[in-house]
């Protein structure tokens, strides 16, 4: 990789991320969700880690729980919590259950 293509990637990254978030607003959630699946699982962290309240909760809602337990696994402690505080008890119940035990338990422990 060159150092050209190392400064290219957050800026690609940003250009993405403003793509999702455009698409969300415009109601168009399942073309904003197949973009934001074709980037790296710390990369998809941090797009929904930078999402409003009412965006994530739209992302969130269209991943399945495997989904949401692998992009878990990369987002700081208190934004999982956030992120899973959006979406059915029920369904943040099976999530944890699909994450690594020390995931869920931090988060447990985070989640108001």
């Amino acid at each position: 990789m060159t150092e050209e293509t190392r400064a290219d990637a957050p800026d690609k990254l940003d250009r993405i991320q403003d793509s999702i978030e455009e698409q969300l607003d415009a109601g168009a959630t399942a073309a904003a969700v197949s973009e934001l699946s074709e980037l790296r699982l710390p990369d998809q962290a941090d797009v929904i880690a930078t999402l409003g309240t009412s965006n994530r909760q739209k992302v969130l809602g269209e991943l399945s729980e495997s989904e949401i337990a692998n992009i878990v696994e990369h987002l700081d402690v208190e934004d999982a919590a956030d992120a899973l505080g959006l979406i059915a008890v029920h369904t943040m119940a099976r999530v944890l259950e699909e994450a690594p035990p020390d995931v869920a338990a931090d988060v447990l422990r985070a989640v108001d």
